[in-house]
């Protein structure tokens, strides 16, 4: 998982936006289930009031275009599945539990259980410490922060002179993301017993006790869930075939293949899932919008203020009519 993650991350350009060290964590936890919370990073000039001496002064300096007082704010979460980490993760984990099993002695059930223990324990230490590592400070594109200042230039801020709202979206040139441990850690958890307890059922030259071999749920599923296992598997390894394949063609200079080969090697089962639903007549669509509360905070204030004393100034008097 760590392998695939900075290779993608790197072969995408991450590292202009975010050190590697800190998004791999971050690619990890999403993997196992975990959120990622994003957050505007504090400004110098925001900090010290925007050289108005904070306070109402700094607002109303913003409000009349000064550069400082208020500004734009990003608040969000992420919650993307690189389901490409999770297969890899998945593979080793199975493979690590289920392969000395094989060609040996039946073990008792007291071993298979202190084995589950071993990984449940070992993966309730690693999570959290992934988890911690996975936060920093990212640096938003241009482009990202111009698109808000257009949007910011047709609201309430230009009711006050603000302008174009260049100056409201300095605060977005960078944001601070930051993990969600407890969610990771629990999903993190529940992965680890899914894996087991799907290999319990799927496995077929693996030796197992012999109340889990000759129990009434694998006798009845075991068929199934190895052939869909299997044809997981078998998607999953294209993916990451055709992935090192494009990998391979950016040695002779092909940016475009190593885009492709980066958006694979993280979301390579993700897109196969897509076009297998959509085949089957299920529609997806995308995007990405921006969402601004109405009437919330001092903006929604602001901006209702604003609207009402239009509407006093516009609208006719009926105590003032003539007969």
């Amino acid at each position: 998982m760590t392998a695939a993650a900075w290779a993608a991350l790197t072969v995408l350009g991450a590292g202009s936006i975010a050190a590697v060290s800190r998004l791999v964590p971050t690619m990890m936890s999403m993997a196992v289930g975990g959120r990622v919370t994003v957050e505007s990073a504090p400004s110098a000039e925001s900090a010290d009031g925007g050289g108005h001496g904070g306070g109402l002064g700094g607002l109303f300096g913003g409000l009349g275009g000064g550069g400082g007082g208020l500004s734009l704010g990003l608040t969000g979460e992420a919650a993307v599945t690189p389901l490409m980490l999770t297969f890899l993760g998945t593979a080793v984990l199975a493979i690590g539990f289920f392969r000395p099993l094989r060609r040996r002695q039946r073990p008792t059930a007291a071993l298979l259980w202190a084995r589950c223990g071993g990984a449940l324990v070992t993966s309730a230490v690693v999570l959290p410490m992934v988890a911690g590592m996975a936060q920093g400070t990212a640096r938003l594109p241009e482009s990202v922060t111009e698109r808000f200042g257009k949007g910011a230039s047709s609201g309430a801020f230009s009711r006050f002179g603000g302008g174009g709202g260049g100056g409201l979206t300095k605060g977005l040139s960078s944001v601070m993301f930051e993990t969600d441990t407890p969610a990771t850690v629990v999903f993190g958890l529940l992965w680890i017993g899914a894996v087991l307890a799907l290999g319990c059922l799927a496995a077929r030259r693996t030796t197992l006790p012999r109340p889990v071999a000759l129990s009434h749920l694998r006798l009845k599923w075991n068929a199934v869930t190895s052939t869909l296992t299997g044809i997981g598997a078998v998607l999953c390894c294209s993916a990451l075939v055709v992935a090192l394949l494009a990998g391979a063609t950016t040695l002779t200079g092909r940016d475009q293949a190593a885009k492709a080969a980066g958006l694979l090697l993280l979301l390579g089962p993700n897109l196969i899932a897509v076009l297998l639903t959509a085949g089957l007549g299920t529609s997806w669509q995308a995007g990405m919008h921006r969402l601004q509360p109405e009437g919330g905070g001092m903006l929604g204030m602001l901006d209702s203020t604003a609207c009402a004393s239009a509407a006093t100034t516009t609208s006719p008097n009926p105590s003032t009519w003539k007969n």
